[in-house]
């Protein structure tokens, strides 16, 4: 419900409300291993006057995999990774040269991937 929310002003240049919508399964492979993937569709709602070089919103796609390893009934060694991979999105506009009145136009590119990896430990007492 970003379109509600307070975002000191850049609410107004929403144009839909943000939402992610995704799935995973989990498999038991046997009594020591377990496997799990999943996908995750984020689609944002920004228009192109809320884009700035230092506050952008992109629709993403996001895959992720992970599982786990029973070392023993105490231990649990888990693991899992995430690839993001982000729609390019751009803005042109026009800069005033040093006040000059003399208006130079160019166009900002706003686009990321990201990569994570996570491995943890459960223990139980």
């Amino acid at each position: 419900m970003d379109k509600d929310a307070d975002y000191g002003g850049k609410e107004a240049y929403l144009d839909n409300n943000y939402y992610e919508t995704g799935g995973a399964l989990e498999y038991t492979l046997n009594d020591k291993i377990k496997l799990s993937g999943g996908y995750l569709l984020a689609k944002t709602g920004a228009s192109e006057d809320y884009q700035s070089d230092l506050s952008y919103s992109l629709s993403s796609n996001t895959i992720g995999f992970g599982g786990a390893y029973a070392v023993n009934p105490k231990m649990v060694i888990n693991f899992g990774a995430s690839l993001t991979f982000y729609e390019e999105a751009s803005k042109s506009d026009q800069h005033d040269l040093g006040g000059s009145g003399v208006m130079v136009p160019f166009t900002e590119t706003y686009n990321k991937d990201a990569t994570v990896i996570a491995i943890g430990v459960d223990y139980k007492l």
